[in-house]
């Protein structure tokens, strides 16, 4: 899981959740526009490639084949990585 943060060091709300499965991935789809405390959260698929720009890596592509990744967006700026896995505990492999 990675937060990304704006170009001032302040986070941006928004994270990168890597997915066990491509399976899971999609499963974690159906969270689109549920809430993390008063945000409702957007979620987005996402390639391998955009991961591989936010992180400025091309190490990750090999990491990640057959893995699926969601982008979150409209976190609350105070959520933790606990608080991710909250949102999507029991039914998805993280």
């Amino acid at each position: 899981m990675e937060f990304t943060k704006t170009s001032t060091g302040r986070p941006s709300g928004e994270c990168y959740v890597e997915f066990a499965t491509k399976e899971d991935q999609q499963k974690a789809m159906l969270k689109d526009h549920q809430h993390i405390g008063k945000r409702y959260v957007e979620a987005f698929e996402v390639q391998a490639e955009e991961l591989d720009k936010v992180m400025q890596r091309k190490a990750v592509r090999e990491r990640t084949r057959g893995k699926g990744f969601v982008r979150l967006k409209g976190l609350p700026f105070d959520c933790t990585k606990e608080g991710v896995e909250k949102f999507f505990e029991g039914r998805y492999r993280l």
